[in-house]
């Protein structure tokens, strides 16, 4: 009998959350872990997101665990401006309630992110120095942040090459304005890990 997928992907995220991190004393430092008291429920669902996100979905499930770990909370009124277009892109952002609104001023085009969806994921790669939109707060939002800076300290030398099959996409779609049209941001849920969102 074949195993479920939906069985399999359950499990691979319970036991992350059983995992324990065997990063160096010094890598733990450097990374200023303190813990975010995330309820065992907030946890998994956050799990989720990593594991079913195309970037994050074949890292192992201690440097899954460790990014979760990282994130940060913050809050934002309804009007105000996340980043513009053109500012520093330092950080990857999940929506934990409310909606935003990104707009890019070269093609006049918008998309609504919602709670439990994911954007900004493409700042995480070195080369990407720039945001391509505005992101607009269209409530009161809550929002998860991974910065770029604690990511790619928590890479090791394998991860940082997957990184860079990421790095070597994103160069190339961005020279296509045809094939960069064709991904959008998305809902992270396990059927989608293959949408990809550019920003």
């Amino acid at each position: 009998v074949s195993p479920n997928p939906s069985q399999l992907f359950n499990d691979e995220i319970n036991s992350s959350l059983n995992h324990k991190i065997h990063f160096s004393k010094t890598k733990l430092e450097e990374l200023n872990i303190s813990g975010n008291n995330f309820s065992k429920e907030e946890e998994k669902q956050l799990l989720v997101i990593f594991f079913s996100h195309f970037m994050f979905r074949n890292f192992d499930s201690n440097l899954i665990k460790t990014l979760v770990r990282l994130l940060r909370s913050l809050q934002i009124q309804k009007g105000s401006h996340l980043f513009n277009q053109g500012e520093q892109a330092d950080a990857f952002y999940i929506i934990k309630s409310g909606t935003i609104r990104l707009t890019e001023e070269d093609s006049h085009s918008t998309k609504t992110i919602k709670k439990g969806q994911t954007f900004g994921e493409i700042a995480l790669i070195p080369s990407i120095t720039k945001r391509k939109y505005n992101a607009i707060a269209e409530t009161d939002v809550c929002i998860y942040y991974l910065s770029k800076q604690d990511f790619l300290i928590a890479l090791d030398d394998k991860q940082k090459m997957q990184l860079e099959f990421w790095q070597k996409f994103v160069d190339y779609a961005y020279k296509r304005e045809d094939f960069r049209r064709a991904f959008n941001p998305r809902k992270a849920q396990p059927q989608h890990w293959y949408s990809v969102s550019i920003g």
